[in-house]
């Protein structure tokens, strides 16, 4: 069988999703790579790999080849890439596809072409790029082509872009260094700082997004485990989830400080129209629960999480 696809991928410091016309989302996997360092050989990568974080022998690196919002490592990022595309192909022979592309907005025009090109040397009739943001817009269902504003924040694994449109433009932006991973770094810092245990970053992103509920304010406790600072033995410490909600909070009120001073930037009938439509907020840091109620309370505009 020979088909000539339509293909999407969004690159994300996180997650790579590639979707395919008329079969939808066939690949959803984190953007992660194990490699030999002896052999320099690919080992594992994406779901597979995601598990084994923190278990992985001495002699095989983790390389996440999208980092703060920027190409990390162009050799592992080809690689990476290339194995994703051998696992959409199947049995099926892969012609020469069009392939819309979405990268993170912090990319320069450099790293977005050196995508390109690795897609091209993978058999790509031709590669074009769009704004991530902007595709995130339309997959929430916003008509951002309308004479109304529209304002939209996906809060990602390193940054929070926080964008408005109107007339399909974009009217007002900015970038927050502020997402999921510097989370999970904060939550890890505050663990080994008060309470002298170690964790790695799933534990750490697992308090985050299954126990963290911002808008509880009640005195709530979990046991974790992780590797003592001091003798380095396994240990299991009993955490107060209301100090990590407190690091969590400090960030999200960072976030919506900025919204309030691009709210402020606009046309006051812009401001209107966000008043009554609301905002809208994307990415996989969005998940926290209780995330949107800070935010509201802070800006006093409705929000709604794709």
């Amino acid at each position: 069988m020979i088909i000539k696809p339509n293909i999407g991928i969004d690159f994300g410091t996180c997650n790579t999703l590639i979707y395919e016309k008329k079969k939808g989302i066939v690949l959803n996997e984190p953007s992660i790579i194990a490699i030999d360092k002896k052999t320099e050989k690919i080992i594992d990568i994406g779901h597979s790999l995601y598990n084994k974080i923190g278990k992985q022998p001495k002699n095989i690196e983790l390389i996440y080849p999208l980092k703060n919002g920027k190409i990390n490592d162009v050799n592992a990022l080809e690689l990476l890439i290339t194995e994703f595309i051998k696992k959409i192909r199947y049995n099926v022979k892969f012609i020469k596809p069009s392939i819309l592309i979405s990268c993170p907005s912090t990319f320069t025009k450099l790293e977005i072409d050196i995508i390109k090109d690795i897609l091209i040397k993978l058999g790509a009739k031709n590669v074009i790029d769009e704004s991530s943001i902007k595709l995130s817009a339309l997959g929430a269902g916003l008509n951002i082509s309308e004479p109304k504003a529209n304002m939209i924040i996906d809060i990602g694994a390193t940054t929070t872009d926080i964008v408005i449109f109107s007339l399909g433009e974009l009217v007002a932006s900015t970038t927050v260094k502020i997402g999921g991973f510097i989370l999970d770094e904060k939550i890890k810092k505050l663990v080994k700082e008060k309470y002298k245990l170690l964790i790695g970053n799933i534990t750490a992103e697992n308090i985050k997004i299954i126990n963290v509920d911002l808008s509880n304010q009640e005195n709530i406790k979990m046991e974790v485990k992780g590797k003592d600072l001091i003798s380095g033995l396994p240990k299991t410490v009993t955490i107060n989830l209301i100090e990590i909600s407190s690091v969590i909070r400090e960030d999200i009120k960072k976030i919506t400080k900025e919204i309030i001073t691009l709210l402020s930037t606009i046309q006051p009938e812009l401001s209107t129209d966000i008043a009554e439509k609301g905002i809208v907020i994307t990415g996989g840091t969005s998940k926290i629960k209780g995330l949107l109620d800070v935010i509201r309370e802070e800006i006093k505009i409705p929000v709604f999480i794709t």
